[in-house]
């Protein structure tokens, strides 16, 4: 009897280990589908996304002109740039000859010649406008001296 338990210990252990590596095998299939099924969703939901991708290139193209036309738009852009720029620094050329011309005439200004040189142009004007009227006024006289002599 002993040789029959140990051939059916033999047997049952044998049979015991083939359910365990059919049980591992299984697991292991499991698994593997698993594994499966998640690389399979992430296929379809790369292709998803990439579809989304392709779906806002195109919308983000149709929105814009094509290459070329972008391309000379911003060709036509730089070379206003470009014309602002140049402008920019004749101007900023132009301000600084006219600072120059203001400090040398301040330095004029302040030579003892021009001191005073508003009340100086002040009186000049007066008498330039009383000759004026000195001379309208000999005018005068001078026809009324021929009108009476006459």
């Amino acid at each position: 009897p002993s040789r029959r338990n140990s051939s059916e210990t033999k047997d049952l252990n044998a049979a015991l280990e083939d359910k365990e590596r059919g049980e591992a095998n299984g697991l292991e299939k499991i698994r593997s589908l698993e594994a499966q099924i998640k690389a399979t969703e992430c296929a379809q939901r790369i292709a998803s996304l990439k579809k989304q991708l392709s779906d806002l290139e195109e919308d983000e193209l149709a929105d814009y002109p094509d290459k070329e036309a972008l391309e000379e738009k911003q060709q036509k852009l730089q070379k206003e740039v470009d014309r602002l720029q140049s402008t920019k620094n004749q101007q900023i050329g132009r301000m600084q000859t006219l600072k120059e011309t203001i400090k040398d005439l301040k330095k004029k200004l302040a030579r003892p010649d021009d001191k005073n040189i508003d009340e100086k142009y002040k009186m000049k004007s007066i008498e330039l406008q009383t000759t004026k009227c000195a001379r309208k006024d000999l005018e005068k006289y001078y026809d009324a001296l021929d009108k009476a002599l006459m």
